[in-house]
Formats: C-alpha cells, structure tokens, sequence
C-alpha cells in the first residue's frame, strides 16, 4: 500500500512528524566503499527460502491430514480432506456459538449447517451474484447447486443471526454492556483464527513475514457498537481496518486483528506476533531471523524497535519524516541530508546502532536514499545484512527481447568473431551501463567537437585548468584527429556558424521561422548544434544570426572532460518523435531489402540485430548498430557485413529536405571515404553531422568496410546512402581515439587509477563525484563479469540496490491475500459488518485451503533442481493449478455432498488410496466405489462386525433414555 490506512488515527504514528535530533544524531553517513553485484541474487534467495519452508508446511499439512505415518505426497490431493482440514472445529464452533445466541432454542444451528451456510458462499463466490439471484426461481436452471443448497429461508436465518452483535445477550434489566464495547465472539474468533494458522503456515526463522493492514469497506455506524475503528481514507474508503500477516513464500495467511479502539499499532503487532510464537506475554517473543516486510504507511520508530526487540528483520520503504538521515522534494532539517530528484542514479547510505535488551547483541539499521536517473527518489531502510550499503542486484529480464531472432543459423559468425558482444539487447539498464566509459558514436561526435572548440576559444573555459587546456591544444593539433574532423566536417571554425551554414539547406526568412511553432524552431537549433533553449524570439535569432544571445556562447562551448560525461550521463528525454523512431525501425527493416535491391546493385540477404558492441583490441570503442547486414553484390556475386543505421522523419520540414536530397541526388547514392575525400559530398548526402559520425564510428568499430544509412518517413523510405571507409581513414580514426582515451580516459583504464578533479559544470548530470566514482565501480563489476561469463549477461530489467530489489518482491504478499477475497466474494446487499467479518473469517480459511492445495500440488516441482531452476519459475509453475474461483467450486461441491445431520466434526480421512481392499469383499468395496470420495479406517472390522461399533457409524442422533 502506498499509505497506512491507520494513518490518521492510531496515536504512535505521528510521533514520526516530530523533531527527534536525539534520534537523527545516531545516524552516520557512510559511504559505499566496496561495491558487490549480485547476478539474479533475490530469485535465488526466495528459492533458498522456499526449498526450506514449503516442505516444513506440507509436512504439517500431510501429518494433519493422514496422521504421522502419512502416505507420500502426491501431485493431486482431494480437495475435501484439504478442506475439511482448514475448517478448524474451533472456529466453527464459535460460529455456531454466535449464530444459536441469537435464535431461538428451537432454530439452534448445527456446525453441519454453519458448513451448509459457508457451502452457500462458496457458490455465490464461484458465480459473482448475490443470495437474491442464486435463490430466484427463474435462475433455478442456471444455477443447478440452489436445488441441493441450504434452503433460502434458512439460510436468511442464520446470516441474519451471524450479523447480530452478542453484546445483546450479556445485558440485564439493571447492567448493559458499555457502549462500543467489544464483540466477545469476534474476538473469540480472531484469537481462534491467530492460533490455527500460525501452526500450520509459520516456520519460525524462516518466513518472510509480509505486514500490512488492509481497509474494510464497511461504512455503517454499528461498526462503532462493535468496539472497532473506523479510518477513513478518501482513496480507499471508511471502514474498520485489518491488520494481517501472509507468508510471502507459501502464501498462507498467518494471522490478523481487526484494530479496536484505543489501540495502536504496536499493540496490534505484538498481538500478531504472540500469536506467530505462540506464547502469552510480551517478554517470550523471540522471531529471531525472521524478515519482516513493511511498507512505508506501516513504518515508525516504535514498530521497527519492537521487531527488533524480538529478533526480526525488517526491510521496507520509509516516509519523509524529520528522524530519517535523508529526504527529497523539500527543504531539510539540520543533519539531515536532501537528495535531489534530477540526477544520474545514485545512492547515499546512512547506518544507526541498535542494542537489543533482550539479547544484548546490537543489530545496525541502513536507511537508503536511492535516484533512480529517471526523476524519482526512493527511502527505503533495512536490518537485513545482505542488502546493506554497497549490496547491488543485477535482475535480468524474464525472457530475451530482440527485435529480430536469429532465424538462419549462425551466418553471422565470422562478423562476431571480430568484435566482442558486451549486451544482449538496446535499451536496457545494462546496455546504458556499459555504454559509459566508452567511445561511441555519440560520445566521438562530441569530444571532438569538443576539442575543436576548446583549442579555438581556450579563453571561455574559464574553470579549465591551464595543463588540461594543454592537452585539448595538442589533441586538435594532431594530424589524425585533425583529419577525422575534417572528414566529419568539424572544423575549427565551426563556432563561427560555417559548418551550420553547410547543414544540406539554408534557414529559412525571418518571416518563415516566425510561421514555426517551437518545437519545430528547437528542432532546427538542434540540427544545427545550437542552444535550445529560450523563448521563440530568442530561437528566431539564433537561427538567422549564429548566436545572439550572450550566454549561448558560454552554454555550448564545453571542455572534452564536460563534453564526456554528458555524454556518458544522458539526462533523461522522451518525446513523440523519438518514439515514432524506434517504434519505425521494425518497418525500416522489414522493407529495405527490397528497396535496396530495387534502386542499386545490392541484395541484401540477412539481417541480425545485436546489443552494444566493441573492438576487442581497442575495447574503450563500442557501438549499437540498428542492424549488420549479410549483403552481396549482384554484378561480382561477392558478400560482405554491412552496417545499417535507420533515421526516421516525422516532420514535414525535415521529410521536404530528405525528398529534395533524394531528387537531387538519388533515391540510392554511394560515397567513398579517404584520406583525400571532398568531405562536401558527404555532408550534402548526410546533413546531420552526428548521423556522419555515428555511421563512421560504427563501420571502423565493427571492423568492416561498408554501411548503410536509410533515411525514411513515418511511412515509407525516402533513400538510402552507402558509404565505404578507406584503409587509412579506419587506420588515421582509430589512432585519433587512441590519443584522445590516453589524453582523457587513461584513469578509468589504468586500475586503482585516483579520480581527477572535475568541476561541478564538467559533472553535469552526473551530479557529483560520489556518483561517478559508484558508475565506475559498477561498470567495472559487469565488465568484469561479462569476461569471466565469456559473452554477454542476460538482457538486464534492472540495476538496483539489494534492498530494493528484495523489497520489490516481498512487498505484496499481504496485497495478494486482500485481492483474493474482495475480487472473488458474492453480492451481498446491505449486509451487516458483523456479518462481513464473520465471512471474512471463513473465507480466510477456504483462501489458506486454496494456498495449501498450491503447495502440496508444487513442492516436488520446487525440491527438482534440474526443472526449478528460480523461484519465478516456481511461482509461474503454481499458478499454473486451478483457479481461485474453481477452488470455490469444487469446495463447495465437497461441503454439499458430505452433508451429515448430527452435529458432530469430522475428523480429517484418508482417500481411497489408503483403502486395504484385499480386507473388504466385494459388496462392501463396490459400495464404496460408486460414491465420490470414499474412506477407509484403522478399525473398519470393528465397524462391521460390532454391532455398538455400527451405531456409532450411524448419522442418526442417538435418544438418551432418562434415569
């Protein structure tokens, strides 16, 4: 839940709101020195879990059921001995209680007919309607159960008498019960319920106890008469609230207390956990190992001491409040520290000493402020040792996502012996990960842009120390690099405006620009490597005279360190058009074969989609093709990899440009790179320079010749454009990024290698160095991980912190339980609270036979390693089984056809696997095959044969004879 909903009422809670300098003076910031990653590590964690709780719960199930010298499991178990084994004879008796207080001595129910009543539920569950329907006459055929159920009047009876409050029964004509006093027989039954499924579900240093309260949508005022609070939440409603406890791994519900009044939270929890431990008093709880999953509505310095009094974990998230080290989105107060929203991901640690009285060891609580680089800010805290400060998890995704499959074997192998795979796919935590610290296409682009500027304006770098402007000066000197600029068309005039003025079509009149909207005019800056930020008037002058604006000069002209990081720590940016982009690429792909082979000598024969790639001896080059290409040339029939880069236009202006380009110069043009290449050409048929440079970095990367650039609309190509790279273009690019790694990047290769110094402007996004040295740590690790692995990692869903990544899959066990019930339940109109509760209970049990039926039918799937192989697959594998709503059913079938009379509890039998049929002849043994679910007994002879054995077995009610 994203809020407690006892918030607002239960004292304790705002305590949190105050001051409490004693409280955050314990804490102590602490840094991640030592950065662990974890490959998958929560999955096997639960599946560590499970594989020694489950068989402990089935255990308990099959010795209750069959008794010590239970049978072996089987993968299927009838559901009536399932069943029949949760409707504790407690609990029904205490129903039975309730109801006969409130009849007459001649209406007194039976707990044949509170099963009867409960079998009528199970059907208005399985079908969704309410009493009303399933008794209507004219429903009777699509309703067969109503024939045989309990009768509609008799069922009315008892549900009425089940919403009755007991405190009637104990007033006299002179004393009564004090007003919202509690209800007896509720609170009866809520310490039956606390006893009965702790035994069975709770396996004591083990579970992963999942703590919530849950909001019961029952508004009447006669809640108030049965001693409960009513909350209101204007997001969830006005009700009582149910504290619980689920067993995240088994998903047994443990134990729950409706909230009376007076009683706060930690009442409540040391209510729960008596009945976890089952002891008496306080002073005996002991839950030493146990994880306590708490959200951040449920969290507050009294209930964190109290779990860990006794010994427990506790791992959740942490509201803002002013005795937490860390807070967001508002100012703090003294000692505590503000993490900004905006910012690459990042995390900041702080720990507090905790003594336990009762055991006098002291256990370390961790809060956590964690960015997650997207503009969101996350508290969580935690006494859990495996997810403390410098703990990550690595979670791949559920399956591989590639756009396209390889479906034709491995014709690609001798491309993939020429670079290194370092990601599975694009896009992903991991491919954003390894992509930093490395030249891509993006990254070349800019440093050298960078460079360029730098050696022509060193005076506008005014933070920039004098021995880095040295370096910058020598780079832009070399010959190299000197000559991949001019290749690119980055010269050292480009400040000036000559290179925009190149960009394949000239601005448009003062007029014109002033007819765009913004987003139109901040596109064309962008093309052209202008600022885009501003007011429409600003951007209509920058377009016509370079830069007019005073700061623009300061704001694009970046030192290459600024120029790095930027690059490496992308702000986060979404929009229309990139979307449509990356969305298009499946169509591009689809139909450039045959545009190719339509308008030039090529066909292209296969395509295959990679992640994030690398040069295996110069490793700090990577690049993320859209595709590489199988292609052979028709006229000499000889092949060759390809690179394939697809750019889709999703504006009128720039789709004009595209179509104009391809009349000008073909709907297929080629273009041969050297040394003494007019770069002109070049720049005519690829206008955007970073389009020119990722195609190039991305041809001399992959360690191939050839590359194709589609240019395409929303929906059609408009050209393509092949490109070849000379041997001494390749040669002369990659020792131009070799100067530049030494010059710039040598202390990110060079190990133990200290952290320059960078200014707060040169961070940028990246925020600060804590930061960038944590980035570091973490690509090391993958790439680490990656050369031990011998190929990529699976495709990652997310790089996260332990503690996150636990909480994320612990968190909603409670959440399930609630679901179950208030999705599946019968429309019942104006039924009384007393009465909704009572239900709530007996369906609680019916949920937990559910959730037994799951494991039973599960743990030999789980105990195989060779077939569970996590504990999703474990998860996935359960909820294969039948339905909650089936479960009802076949329930319910059960209860109606092993009706009794007498008011006796069945014990709990064994099916008619256990039956010795060499004893039974053949009469006896066919009666019992012709009925559903058959029994056999220890001492069926003496049933048989004896004939006050006989009467015992006899339904009837047995008329005592008076004295």
């Amino acid at each position: 839940m994203a809020d407690s909903d006892t918030e607002e009422l239960l004292s304790e809670r705002g305590d949190d709101d105050e001051l409490d300098s004693s409280t955050l003076s314990k804490w102590k910031f602490v840094d991640e020195t030592l950065v662990e990653l974890g490959i998958d590590d929560v999955e096997q964690y639960l599946l560590a879990k499970a594989r020694l709780e489950v068989p402990r719960v089935t255990e308990r199930l099959m010795t209750r059921m069959y008794g010590k010298h239970s049978r072996p499991l089987q993968p299927e178990l009838p559901v009536e001995d399932i069943i029949q084994l949760w409707l504790d004879p407690t609990v029904l008796m205490l129903t039975k209680q309730h109801i006969n207080a409130n009849l007459d001595a001649n209406e007194f129910a039976t707990v044949n007919e509170v099963k009867k009543l409960l079998e009528v539920e199970l059907w208005l569950c399985f079908y969704s309607i309410s009493p009303t329907k399933f008794y209507a006459k004219e429903n009777k055929k699509y309703y067969p159960p109503a024939n045989k159920a309990m009768k509609r009047k008799r069922y009315y009876t008892l549900l009425n008498a089940l919403g009755t409050p007991s405190a009637a029964i104990y007033n006299t004509s002179d004393f009564w019960n004090a007003p919202f006093s509690p209800d007896r027989h509720l609170s009866q039954a809520m310490d039956a319920m606390r006893r009965v499924c702790p035994e069975i579900g709770f396996v004591n240093e083990v579970s992963i106890a999942s703590l919530d309260d849950d909001l019961l949508r029952l508004r009447s005022k006669s809640v108030d008469d049965l001693g409960l609070t009513r909350t209101r939440n204007p997001a969830k409603g006005f009700g009582p609230v149910q504290h619980g406890i689920v067993s995240l791994v088994t998903g047994l519900f443990l134990c729950s207390h409706v909230a009376s009044r007076g009683e706060t939270v930690v009442d409540v929890l040391r209510i729960l956990m008596r009945s976890l431990c089952g002891v008496s008093a306080d002073s005996q709880i002991k839950l030493p190992g146990v994880v306590f999953a708490l959200d951040r509505g449920y969290q507050s310095k009294e209930v964190n001491r109290q779990i860990m009094e006794c010994g427990g974990i506790v791992i959740g998230t942490h509201k803002r409040d002013r005795s937490f080290p860390f807070t967001y989105g508002k100012l703090g107060t003294q000692g505590q520290t503000v993490m900004t929203e905006k910012g690459a991901k990042t995390t900041k640690w702080a720990t507090m000493k905790n003594s336990v009285s009762s055991t006098k060891i002291t256990s370390t609580m961790c809060a956590l402020a964690y960015r997650s680089g997207l503009g969101s800010v996350v508290l969580c805290n935690t006494s859990l040792k495996s997810a403390g400060p410098g703990k990550w998890s690595y979670i791949p995704l559920p399956r591989p996502q590639q756009a396209h499959p390889d479906m034709h074997g491995n014709e690609f192998a001798s491309f993939e012996r020429r670079v290194l795979i370092l990601t599975e796919c694009q896009r992903t935590p991991d491919w954003f990960l390894m992509r930093q610290f490395r030249i891509t296409g993006l990254v070349a682009v800019q440093i050298l842009r960078a460079i360029a500027k730098a050696s022509e304006s060193p005076d506008e770098l005014e933070q920039t120390s004098e021995s880095r402007c040295s370096v910058y000066h020598n780079l832009a000197q070399h010959t190299s690099v000197q000559l991949v600029q001019r290749i690119l068309g980055i010269l050292t005039d480009s400040i000036s405006g000559e290179s925009r003025s190149s960009a394949g079509s000239e601005i448009p009149s003062e007029s014109a620009l002033g007819k765009m909207k913004n987003k139109e005019l901040q596109q064309m800056c962008r093309d052209q490597g202008l600022t885009v930020s501003g007011n429409k008037r600003e951007l209509i002058s920058r377009l016509l005279n370079g830069e007019s604006d005073t700061n623009s000069t300061k704001n694009t002209i970046k030192s290459p360190a600024a120029a790095l990081l930027s690059a490496w720590f992308l702000a986060p940016i979404s929009s229309t058009d990139m979307k449509v982009g990356s969305k298009n690429e499946e169509n591009i792909c689809s139909r450039v074969p045959r545009f190719i082979e339509a308008h030039s000598d090529f066909r292209i024969l296969q395509t295959k989609s990679y992640g994030l790639l690398c040069c295996p001896e110069e490793r700090y080059l990577a690049f993320s093709p859209d595709d590489i290409a199988l292609v052979t040339r028709l006229s000499s029939n000889d092949s060759f990899f390809a690179v394939l880069e697809y750019k889709t236009k999703t504006r009128g202006n720039t789709v004009d440009t595209e179509r104009n380009i391809a009349v000008r110069c073909g709907k297929f043009a080629s273009v041969k790179l050297d040394s003494h290449s007019d770069s002109r050409y070049l720049k005519t048929l690829i206008p955007d320079q970073g389009h020119r440079s990722q195609l190039l970095h991305n041809i001399i990367s992959g360690s191939i010749r050839d590359g194709f650039i589609v240019h395409a609309s929303s929906t059609a190509i408009i050209r393509v454009v092949h490109v070849v790279i000379g041997d001494d273009i390749v040669d002369s690019y990659r020792l131009a990024f070799l100067k530049i790694k030494e010059a710039c990047m040598d202390w990110i290769y060079t190990p133990d290698a200290p952290v320059p110094p960078f200014t707060a402007d040169e961070l940028g996004h990246c925020g600060d160095v804590s930061t960038l040295k944590q980035h570091i740590s973490l690509w090391r690790i993958v790439v680490a991980k990656t050369e031990e692995r011998g190929g990529p990692l699976p495709a990652a869903k997310h790089i996260i912190p332990s503690v996150i990544a636990i909480w994320n899959r612990v968190k909603g066990g409670i959440d399930v339980y609630s679901r179950y019930l208030k999705n599946i339940k019968p429309s019942h109109e104006h039924l009384p609270p007393l009465a909704a509760l009572w239900l709530r209970f007996l369906m609680t049990l019916v949920y937990n036979a559910f959730q037994s039926a799951q494991l039973l039918s599960g743990t030999a799937f789980l105990m195989d390693e060779d077939r569970c192989k996590s504990y999703s697959i474990y998860q996935q594998h359960k909820n294969e089984n039948a339905s909650f709503r089936d479960f009802c059913r076949d329930a319910a079938s059960c209860l109606g056809g092993n009706a009794n009379d007498d008011d006796s509890i069945d014990e709990p039998r064994r099916p008619l696997s256990e039956v010795d049929t060499n004893v039974l002849s053949a009469n006896e043994l066919g009666s019992i095959l012709l009925k559903p679910h058959s029994f056999a007994y220890r001492v069926r002879d003496h049933f048989d044969d004896d004939p006050e054995w006989r009467k015992l077995r006899n339904s009837s009610r047995e008329l005592h004879n008076e004295v």
